[in-house]
């Protein structure tokens, strides 16, 4: 199981290794789950696009586990 877990969060990472910082703000902006991102736009045009990924990343596995 653990090891399946890896895997997706590895192939997770890859995909959003590969998106633009154009396409991963608004899904930061937009994303949707019972705990609420509450970043503001501003705060997101300082960060780098490394920085947005992780941003993503924690906010997608965090769902996974809820």
């Amino acid at each position: 199981m653990r090891r399946n877990m890896m895997r997706n969060t590895d192939r997770l990472a890859a995909e959003l290794a590969s998106l633009e910082r154009e396409q991963i703000k608004p899904q930061i902006l937009n994303f949707r789950s019972r705990t609420r991102l509450d970043f503001t736009e501003e705060f997101l045009d300082r960060l780098t696009t490394d920085q947005l990924r992780h941003v993503l990343l924690a906010a997608m596995l965090y769902l996974a586990r809820e």
